[in-house]
């Protein structure tokens, strides 16, 4: 069952749509004027339209509609032929292989996006399954996904980082130098477990006081990240970038979807494990491999995307040595949220016909240079 505002998004999608398809067709729509992605595709236009109209409407639970059991037979041949995909990892039924090239010494662990409230979907296996077919190293990385719990079934803050750090650490015991990789909502889970891990003294004083879980604190920290449009502000509203045109974006607008991951916890005490735009170098990152120079990160955001102010706050402060990369006239989380639902034929995944895209063309160049970096 879905809320009464949802269903009053539906009922006021057809203007959007009309909309967008009017445009398309003759003065451009506020995408094919930014993004190559959409200059050919209207079906892509539309698509984004509505999930930007409907992200409006849509309530806490109104998420649980998009709930599926994962079947990777839905992906068509060859995509899912893959050897090891969907097979769990160390027994765990929400961890589970995309890729697992014998003899790799490096394996990607992918978060999801989508605010804490949006259930994995079959598209975003596609998604990180076709980061493979990019990689000219791509029998250097295994790929893993975690089907983190999500808000949309009341499961707050700490469940997530909980069952990521949880992920992470069976990874490492396996003997993998692990790569996190997350987008938005992602990215701030793999932010956490940079920090987690990092800082473990820190760590052990916050999370033991949440005794429902079991933790381990004595995993490696992490040597590198990739964050695709990270979320470092999730409890707070963005604030729109001077001079910048952000509609049609699909950044959170409001801090609802932050408030629904932090729960009952109050901000004061949690903050440092989640509004990563109020944290600062000498605190909270020198410790980090990834950030203090002795690994590596990538972090990539679109010049349109609402979250930019924050993200550029955060990046002044804390990124020095980090790689980050703007795209022009890009919006929130391309790389998923657009790119991988324009990827063409199976066949053309395989091929790697998507390197050109923006977003996989970046994090394919970054994990290539550093396939060997210890």
């Amino acid at each position: 069952m879905v809320s009464a505002s949802f269903l009053c998004g539906l009922a006021t999608a057809p203007w959007p749509i009309l909309k967008t398809i009017l445009q398309f067709y003759t003065t451009g729509t506020t995408y094919t004027k930014s993004d190559p992605e959409f200059k050919n595709s209207l079906r892509c236009n539309v698509r984004f339209a509505l999930m930007s109209h409907m992200a409006d409407y849509a309530t806490q639970h109104d998420f649980q509609s998009f709930a599926r059991p994962i079947d990777h037979q839905q992906l068509e041949p060859p995509l899912n032929q893959e050897p090891s995909l969907g097979e769990p990892v160390a027994d765990k039924d929400n961890l589970t292989w995309v890729s697992r090239p014998e003899g790799a010494k490096k394996a990607i662990l992918f978060f999801h996006g989508g605010g804490y409230a949006m259930p994995l979907v079959i598209e975003m296996v596609q998604g990180i399954l076709a980061l493979r077919y990019v990689l000219a190293s791509r029998d250097d990385y295994a790929i893993a996904l975690l089907d983190y719990s999500v808000t949309a079934f009341d499961k707050t803050y700490p469940t997530q980082i909980h069952e990521a750090t949880d992920a992470y650490k069976k990874l490492a015991d396996l003997g993998y130098d692990v790569v996190m990789h997350g987008d938005s909502a992602g990215g701030n889970l793999a932010l956490a477990v940079a920090r987690f891990f990092s800082y473990p003294d820190e760590a052990r004083a916050h999370f033991s006081q949440y005794r429902q879980f079991s933790w381990s604190f004595d995993a490696p920290a992490p040597q590198q990240l990739v964050l695709i449009s990270p979320w470092v502000q999730p409890s707070k509203a963005p604030q729109p970038t001077p001079a910048i045109d952000h509609s049609g974006d699909l950044s959170p607008r409001k801090a609802d979807m932050g408030n629904w991951y932090l729960g009952s916890e109050k901000y004061s005490d949690v903050w440092p494990f989640v509004d990563f735009e109020h944290t600062n170098y000498e605190e909270h990152w020198a410790q980090v491999p990834a950030f203090n120079g002795s690994g590596s990160a990538l972090l990539t955001y679109g010049e349109r995307e609402l979250l930019r102010q924050g993200q550029e706050s955060f990046i002044k402060k804390n990124c020095k040595n980090v790689t980050v990369r703007m795209q022009k006239g890009g919006f929130h989380d391309t790389m998923f949220s657009v790119e991988t639902r324009h990827l063409g034929t199976p066949e053309d995944i395989v091929t790697g016909k998507h390197k050109t895209k923006w977003g996989y063309s970046q994090v394919a160049s970054y994990l290539d240079a550093t396939a060997t970096q210890q």
